[in-house]
């Protein structure tokens, strides 16, 4: 179902949603879980280049939002740089790092709407800090 706010909207509206929708995705966390890597990219990639090397692209896009995410909570109220973000964003999903990938998408939008000090933007960061770590659980 599709499930649209119509314009103008209201920030009250606005934020109930991004309440709801960040609640939802907590309850559901656990039973999403597998959902960390996306194995046909993974697979692909095991094929293609080993499983050595298919780690190593993945650790290397773990640490490019590990380093993202510090830049972006130690900014100072500066804009995110869109180019990091973009690139943390295909590292991640071409290396089949599904969950990081998803929350990276997040920032990225959120970036686009709201200032680093909103609520939402916080909110985004803690979901792309959860994701850094539970990919890095994965990749130990």
């Amino acid at each position: 179902m599709l499930d649209l706010i119509l314009k103008p909207v209201r920030p009250h509206v606005l934020r109930n949603r991004i309440r709801n929708i960040l609640d939802t995705a907590e309850r559901t966390r656990a039973a999403t879980s597998w959902l960390v890597l996306d194995t046909s990219v993974t697979n692909e990639l095991n094929e293609e280049f080993g499983q050595e090397a298919t780690n190593k692209m993945m650790r290397r896009a773990l640490e490019e939002a590990e380093r993202l995410h510090s830049s972006l909570t130690e900014n100072n109220g500066k804009s995110p740089d869109r180019n990091e973000i973009h690139s943390a964003v295909g590292s991640a999903g071409m290396t089949g790092l599904s969950q990081l990938d998803h929350a990276l998408r997040i920032v990225q939008a959120v970036s686009k709407v709201r200032s680093v000090e909103s609520a939402a933007f916080s909110a985004a960061l803690g979901l792309l800090n959860d994701a850094i770590k539970t990919a890095d659980q994965v990749l130990k």
